[in-house]
């Protein structure tokens, strides 16, 4: 049994997103030839976004639902198959990558799964934790859209809703189920109760269930207005649905969207990144000829500024530094700081002639965030494990 995945599948993920990263910093300075954005997508996202995914999810359900730890070969196999859905997307093994992949998203399905749903579990899950499978799902649909698509199984619309699902709709669904339960909790406000038998729980859990759902099914009436009546409506249409969604799970359903209570700057940027989701939404829903470069602003502002800053809290926290957790370190001041800047310069990078120097400047702080980062991280991954936050 390993009690603390994370202890490999952060660092791999940093590597990860070095990488993925780095991809635009070296075209850039003229040190490769090529550049592939599809690649750098899906290292970011199969890469980076998953390994730091799947080390908080196999850390924090078992001790969430009071099972016993994972397996050893279950968190080297997570890890093990995001370092080869990242390598054969850098390689552009479109295939491979996506099984890989999939695979990754199987495992952590099969812990999930037989966690929620296990008789001897401590404790159930809150309602909103139907994210998570929800978003497991949407993964694997994707996948099958895309690997369809490109062996002549299904058409065009397929193949735009499954490679949105893979790069957008995961993390979309993982950022609203968990912020929804985590933002709360390190803000030292009420978090959702945890889910049981009766009636008005299971409305609830049915009422997230439809929104997830309807999140998922948005990509799929996207494409299929795009292709009817234009890329601009069908983008707005998509992207419209899936911002009031969103907001409508962090006002109204979960109120996620409250400032924390406590100190702590890593609680901060976590609050901050959970709003930065619906904000790139909005913004790419007026502005729809624009859509990557403002939801980038959801993927790095949102996205990696969550995966960064909670891991950096998840390290202090069970590495016997939960003072760290209170206080305001530069390392992590200064992450989120870089990362918010890099967000920015990059959705900037679109309405600017010097393109590819944006890309680079965004590129540059990003890097220089995961470099703060590591020196908040690497001395507490050596430490021994607290029993005070077990998640």
């Amino acid at each position: 049994m390993m009690r603390r995945p994370y202890k490999l599948l952060f660092p791999v993920g940093a590597v990860l997103g070095a990488v993925g990263v780095g991809h635009w910093l070296v075209y850039t300075l003229g040190l490769q030839e090529g550049y592939s954005g599809d690649a750098h997508a899906l290292v970011q996202v199969q890469g980076f976004l998953m390994a730091f995914a799947a080390g908080f999810l196999l850390t924090m359900i078992p001790r969430r639902t009071g099972t016993p730890p994972v397996g050893t070969v279950t968190v080297v196999a997570s890890a093990v198959l995001v370092v080869l859905s990242a390598g054969a997307a850098t390689l552009e093994k479109w295939t491979i990558a996506h099984l890989s992949f999939a695979a990754t998203l199987l495992v952590l399905l099969g812990v999930v799964g037989r966690r929620f749903l296990a008789r001897e579990a401590g404790r159930r899950p809150p309602a909103v934790f139907v994210f998570v499978p929800i978003g497991l799902l949407c993964g694997l649909a994707g996948v099958a859209f895309v690997l369809g698509n490109q062996h002549g199984f299904v058409g065009r619309n397929a193949y735009v809703a499954g490679w949105r699902m893979i790069t957008e709709g995961v993390f979309t669904c993982w950022v609203v189920g968990l912020g929804a339960f985590v933002v709360p909790l390190l803000g030292g406000r009420e978090t959702p109760p945890d889910a049981d038998a009766t009636p008005a729980s299971r409305r609830l859990l049915i009422l997230h269930a439809l929104v997830g759902l309807t999140l998922v099914g948005s990509y799929l009436v996207e494409a299929v207005l795009q292709s009817r009546l234009g890329s601009g409506v069908g983008l707005r249409v998509g992207l419209g649905l899936r911002f009031v969604l969103v907001v409508f799970e962090l006002v109204v359903l979960t109120q996620a969207w409250r400032r924390p209570r406590q100190a702590g700057i890593q609680r901060t940027w976590v609050w901050l990144a959970n709003l930065m989701v619906p904000f790139g939404l909005l913004l790419a829903t007026l502005f729809p000829h624009s859509k990557t470069a403002w939801l980038h602003l959801s993927f790095v502002g949102g996205f990696s500024l969550m995966a960064l800053s909670l891991s950096a809290h998840v390290v202090a926290a069970h590495g016997g530094h939960e003072t760290d957790t209170g206080r305001r370190p530069w390392p992590l001041v200064t992450l989120g700081i870089l990362v918010l800047m890099a967000g920015l310069t990059r959705a900037s990078a679109d309405h600017h002639g010097s393109y590819f120097n944006h890309l680079a400047y965004a590129a540059a702080l990003w890097l220089l965030g995961l470099g703060c980062w590591l020196v908040f991280v690497i001395p507490r991954l050596r430490d021994a494990e607290s029993p005070a936050e077990g998640g």
